[in-house]
Order: C-alpha cells, then sequence, then structure tokens
C-alpha cells in the first residue's frame, strides 16, 4: 500500500514539475517577445523623437531590457 501512495506521488510530482517547467519556458518566451517588441518600436523612432524621450541609439536595448526584465519583478502576477 505504501508503495501505491508513493508512486503516486512521484508521478504527481512529476506532472506539476513538468506543468510549472512549461509555464516557465511560455513565460520567458512572452518577455522575450516584448523585449523583441519594445526595440523595434524604439529603434523606428527617429533621432529627434528619441532625445525628446531622453534617450539616445545607444541606450535603446538596455531601456527596453529594464522595462522589461527589470521592471516585471513588481508585475509578476501579469506575466
Amino acid at each position: 500500500m505504501a508503495y501505491l501512495q508513493s508512486e503516486a506521488k512521484l508521478k504527481t510530482s512529476f506532472f506539476e514539475n513538468f506543468s510549472t517547467g512549461v509555464l516557465n519556458l511560455s513565460n520567458r518566451y512572452k518577455k522575450y517577445r516584448l523585449y523583441s517588441q519594445t526595440v523595434s518600436e524604439l529603434r523606428a523612432l527617429s533621432g529627434r523623437d528619441l532625445a525628446d524621450l531622453g534617450l539616445s541609439q545607444s541606450m535603446i536595448e538596455s531601456v527596453a531590457f529594464s522595462a522589461v526584465y527589470e521592471g516585471s519583478k513588481d508585475k509578476a502576477s501579469f506575466s
């Protein structure tokens, strides 16, 4: 009887771990797509538009990274 209970617990644990892994992978992909979209939109702006935002061309990747990955700590429930 103890064997059956531990086997059932093992299967549940495996599927929980697998589903957690899939969700993590999905969230990472969504963040990557958001980062790519942000970089693309910022690169489409002219130098004057970027200057109005207080940015330069060399800052685009770091600003996008900060907005997506570092800013998401406060918004974990939306991921």
